[in-house]
């Protein structure tokens, strides 16, 4: 049977693959995917989906009585015609279905007359002598029951009812049988065999060749869970938010979770993807490790210059290496070193050198990257930073904050700060000393002693007159 485009039924047809034949009243359409009808079933059909069908209504029937033809009162779907059997000691109803039907399913209406209804069999047979042979079932109680069943199901052409014991006074008979690919009391369920053109039994549903994709049970009408396809063997993959997938194709309605990719969600995302459908890219994993598929987490540290735990975040101003985990160094003006490798792109700070600008400066340098020399500082060394000398001040012949000035003229001595002698030219700037002669009148390695008494003049080698 051909479905129509946007895969709904033709008019009048329902079910899997449109196989069933919609059974309503005054032949309108049934739903195309559960069968109901909008205004009932047609008469001599019933259940849910009009699928279940009275085989004896309006039969040719036989009776033990006087006039055999009221029989038919019995299955005119009429509760309120009844008829009586002969008023000797055996009496019986048999109706002739016309075609050997499998009969499991009745219902039965007597009236209140009816004597001793625990003594009533119920028999199929394809021979018209009905009530040869064993019973479907014995009848066994009181009027208030009307629905009876086989002991097992039968199969035959006629159905009878035989009471030895008594008279039988029938309302109504029905016999019940479901229409082909269904089963059930109200034949709603549908057969689902692996082969699709098979008939399943019309009681139990079982399949001789098993169940379809998907099904299980021995009515094949029981869904696989968390499994699916043939006899349910193969496992669901791992779909989103632990959903069961489709029980007869595996694919999961919505989609596959973190970490998972595939028709069926049974691949693990491939080396450096993550998350939903796997859409997402590992980011900075040290070393090129893959993260985590389902969270996108680094199993391990990050790339130098990124953290967090998919390692997704720069370095914070001011730190670098893996994960972040190193402070940078003292970079120059507060310049930012980089985030990978730590270094100063600018250079270092005044007292430090160095490519992460951590060390300090030697003794004897100063400055950024510690390029200058100190001065001539007393302790021979100065502020890293600055370059000044400390409360010792310059060494003799020196002066100046860093101690980087010589004495200028007439100066000599620690931070000059004394004054030369008389001495003729510049003295020297450490001891004071006059490298040539004194200014007349004036002696002394500094000319810093007037001549003695009674002498004057150069060297003070020339008496007083």
């Amino acid at each position: 049977m051909e479905v129509k485009h946007g895969g709904k039924c033709p008019p009048g047809r329902f079910g899997r693959n449109c196989r069933l034949t919609c059974q309503c009243q005054d032949n309108t359409d049934c739903d195309d995917v559960t069968g109901s009808c909008p205004r009932g079933c047609r008469e001599g059909w019933s259940g849910p989906s009009c699928q279940r069908e009275n085989v004896v209504l309006g039969m040719p029937t036989d009776m033990k009585t006087s006039d055999w033809s009221k029989g038919a009162r019995a299955v005119d779907g009429d509760l309120g015609t009844c008829v009586t059997s002969s008023s000797n000691r055996t009496g019986w109803w048999r109706v002739d279905m016309l075609a050997s039907r499998p009969v499991f399913f009745m219902e039965i209406f007597f009236a209140n007359q009816t004597a001793r209804p625990g003594r009533i069999r119920v028999h199929v047979s394809d021979y018209v002598d009905t009530f040869w042979g064993k019973p479907c079932t014995r009848i066994p109680a009181s009027h208030k029951r009307s629905k009876y069943s086989c002991d097992l199901p039968s199969e035959g052409r006629y159905f009878g009812l035989i009471n030895k014991l008594g008279q039988i006074t029938l309302c109504e008979v029905f016999v019940f049988v479901c229409t082909p690919y269904t089963f059930g009391v109200d034949c709603s369920q549908e057969c689902s065999c692996t082969d699709p053109t098979e008939l399943c039994n019309a009681i139990t549903g079982t399949c001789v060749s098993g169940c379809m994709d998907g099904w299980s049970g021995s009515s094949c009408t029981k869904p696989c869970n968390g499994r699916y396809g043939r006899k349910c063997r193969h496992a669901c993959g791992h779909c989103y938010g632990n959903q069961l997938c489709d029980h007869v194709t595996g694919i999961c309605a919505s989609g596959c979770a973190p970490g998972w990719t595939g028709v069926r969600c049974k691949q693990e995302c491939g080396h450096g993807t993550y998350g939903v459908d796997c859409r997402h890219r590992c980011h900075h994993c040290l070393d090129n490790v893959t993260c985590l598929p389902q969270t996108g987490v680094c199993p391990w540290r990050c790339e130098p210059g990124w953290t967090g735990d998919r390692c997704d975040t720069e370095c914070s101003p001011g730190r670098y290496g893996q994960s972040c985990e190193f402070p940078c160094g003292q970079c120059y003006e507060g310049s930012v070193c980089d985030r990978r490798e730590g270094i100063c792109p600018i250079g270092c700070e005044p007292g430090y050198e160095g490519l992460f600008c951590t060390k300090v400066c030697s003794s004897g340098l100063w400055g950024p990257n510690c390029r200058y020399s100190c001065g001539q500082c007393a302790n021979y060394s100065c502020d890293r930073v600055t370059g000044h000398c400390d409360v010792m001040g310059c060494q003799h012949g020196w002066m100046g904050s860093r101690c980087d000035a010589k004495c200028p003229a007439g100066l000599y001595g620690r931070n000059c700060a004394h004054m030369c002698g008389h001495c003729l030219g510049q003295c020297d700037v450490i001891l004071g000393r006059c490298p040539s002669d004194c200014k007349p009148g004036w002696q002394g390695s500094q000319c810093l002693d007037k001549c003695a008494n009674d002498t004057f003049g150069p060297h003070c080698t020339t008496a007083c007159g």
